[in-house]
């Protein structure tokens, strides 16, 4: 009996340790989403496609939305999302909006 108790206490062991290892793991994906959501100045223009300045002058003029962080600008992937999808949506709308000229080719909309 005491042979099975031990084998018992064992096998729980190894599970906890298992356990936490799995909890370890994600916690640290977690943290890593995290730190990935979240950008600096540099990082959030080269993901716009944009230049640092052009990012910086957008934020002051308050179009795109940020935080600070002592004194840095720090940029959330969602909110970099959304101006783009506004970025995207303006564009278009203002081509539907243009006079369109007898004789000019236009684009078929589909």
């Amino acid at each position: 009996m005491d042979g099975i108790l031990e084998q018992i206490l064992a096998d729980l062991k190894e599970i906890k340790l298992l356990l936490s290892k799995n909890i370890g793991q994600d916690m640290s994906a977690t943290n890593n989403t995290m730190v990935m959501n979240t950008m600096k100045t540099k990082d959030a223009a080269e993901y716009l496609g944009i230049t640092e300045w052009q990012l910086r002058t957008l934020t002051k003029q308050g179009k795109i939305q940020h935080f600070k962080a002592g004194n840095r600008f720090l940029y959330k992937r969602k909110s970099l999302d959304l101006w783009l999808d506004s970025e995207l949506k303006s564009s278009v709308e203002q081509k539907d909006e243009e006079d369109i000229r007898p004789g000019q080719i236009r684009k078929i909309k589909e």
